[in-house]
């Protein structure tokens, strides 16, 4: 039996701040970082935590489940500054074996 599970994870800049002033929105939160890089690491661990977690509801885990994740930024031209923008879309594929 295939199982599949996606999330989607924004990161913004602030566009009075957009060097130190990033917001994480998630499904049920949305939370605030001083720099991009902190910011992103919160985003992938939440959207593989919701992942994991929809697929340990459905009896998967460890190596029945693979994760990937694809990240797209959106910046203007001329932006000097971490993506104003930037979305994580974090899809989870988990195979459960059968016994015939």
């Amino acid at each position: 039996m295939l199982i599949r599970d996606s999330d989607g994870i924004t990161v913004d800049s602030s566009l009075m701040s957009p060097d130190k002033d990033f917001l994480v929105f998630a499904p049920g939160s949305r939370l605030r970082f001083e720099t991009y890089s902190e910011a992103l690491e919160t985003a992938t661990e939440i959207g593989k935590k919701l992942v994991e977690d929809y697929m340990k509801d459905c009896g998967l885990s460890g190596n029945q489940v693979e994760i990937s994740i694809e990240k797209k930024t959106v910046s203007p031209d001329g932006w000097n500054y971490p993506p104003m923008e930037t979305n994580l879309l974090v899809v989870g594929v988990g195979m459960r074996e059968l016994h015939v």
